[in-house]
């Protein structure tokens, strides 16, 4: 065996590296400044590989990376990815879009204004910008639930809050033809009130006297009511007193049917106690009630505040008047025939007394909310959720 001792070897110029044309074998420790090498075979190695620069390769079996791997051309994975966080909009994902992600038939809407949850394709929550629909069993882990009836299924409804002045109130519900305006009697003897401390601190309007009264702007005849078909009326209202001409009127026309816009023919009007229904020459469906109800309410007294309701079935079924004073519905009086004699041309709704403007048969006391239905007579649980807002909102 030779050797060579040497400190360094260069090729023969002894400007180069000399050359290994066969190959060379180290059985010790390799230690250089840089290397730069291109291997065709295979390389093993026992060991670490440590790289401080780029590793660039076309395949590869496993990698076990402490650091953050960068995929230029994408990551493809045909077993399972785990890992304690995800970065990304997700956009490129399967089962996942826009505005929904969905897992076979269970689907989670993602849009803005609507939460839809279904399982098995059934829809279990639905949550939309206006309200929530529950078709099933609601549990509820807390104080309890807010309410609040914003219109429900009415034709019409006059909200506290959009009542500007004596002569103008829009309507939140039932668009221009809803919307009320001074009748024949103008605004003679009505109030607005701002804030009402009878009413919470909302606005009312009051009538003390004098045949005011409000109207629809549509005066279609037809439009509000044929004389025979179905309809409610619900008012938070006060009632100031009995008789404002001292007869046997208690100022019943909180709420009018109105038969004519012209002139003081009338129509039927109604309110609590009292006779709910002036204007016989179109004929009577309740008699008058105040000598039967005036003193035996409850021993009440005046003025008397709640929630006042007229509620018909078609055909004058099921005619009702019932009161609310915050306890619950009690029924004054209810009849299932109509009248014997009633006019069927019905042109306008009016408030606190009839359109023609009657000086003796104006409701006294004072409105702060009110709706109308048509062709339903209200019942259930649209009754419950309007009657408890409007308790609790105007604090009867």
């Amino acid at each position: 065996m030779s050797r060579i001792r040497a400190n360094i070897i260069t090729n023969q110029n002894a400007n180069g590296a000399p050359n290994f044309p066969n190959g060379i074998t180290v059985t010790g420790v390799v230690t250089a400044t840089t290397t730069n090498q291109n291997i065709t075979g295979d390389l093993t190695v026992s060991g670490n590989v440590g790289i401080g620069g780029t590793l660039t390769y076309e395949d590869v079996t496993n990698i076990d990376s402490v650091g953050v791997i960068t995929a230029r051309d994408g990551l493809r994975v045909t077993g399972i990815a785990t890992a304690t966080a995800f970065h990304g909009d997700g956009s490129q994902l399967t089962g996942i879009d826009a505005t929904k992600i969905q897992t076979g038939t269970t689907t989670v809407e993602t849009a803005a204004s609507k939460i839809d949850s279904k399982i098995n394709n059934v829809g279990v929550l639905t949550v939309t910008a206006s309200g929530a629909k529950v078709t099933g069993i609601v549990t509820v882990f807390g104080t309890g639930i807010d309410y609040q009836w914003q219109g429900g299924t009415s034709m019409a409804w006059w909200k506290s809050e959009d009542m500007v002045s004596t002569s103008s109130w829009p309507a939140a519900k039932g668009g221009s033809d809803a919307n009320l305006v001074s009748a024949n009697g103008g605004t003679s003897g009505l109030q607005y009130r701002s804030s009402d401390a009878g009413f919470n601190g909302h606005k009312s309007i009051d009538q003390n006297g004098g045949g005011g009264a409000l109207r629809t702007t549509n005066q279609s005849v037809g439009y509000w009511w044929n004389g025979a078909d179905a309809f409610t009326v619900i008012m938070a209202m006060r009632k100031d007193g009995a008789s404002p001409s001292g007869g046997t009127s208690y100022g019943d026309a909180f709420f009018v049917q109105n038969q004519q816009s012209a002139n003081n023919e009338g129509g039927w009007g109604m309110g609590p106690f009292g006779d709910h229904t002036w204007g016989g020459q179109y004929g009577e469906m309740f008699g008058y009630t105040g000598t039967l109800f005036e003193n035996n309410y409850f021993q009440f007294s005046y003025p008397l505040r709640g929630l006042f309701m007229a509620r018909f079935g078609s055909n004058y079924d099921y005619g009702q008047l019932s009161f609310n004073d915050g306890s619950g519905w009690h029924t004054l009086e209810m009849r299932h025939n109509g009248p014997s004699s009633f006019h069927t041309t019905f042109r306008e709704l009016s408030i606190l007394n009839f359109a023609g403007g009657a000086s003796n048969h104006e409701g006294r006391g004072a409105i702060a909310e009110w709706a109308y239905w048509r062709n339903k007579r209200v019942t259930g649980v649209e009754l419950e959720c309007v009657s408890r807002h409007w308790i609790e909102k105007f604090q009867l």
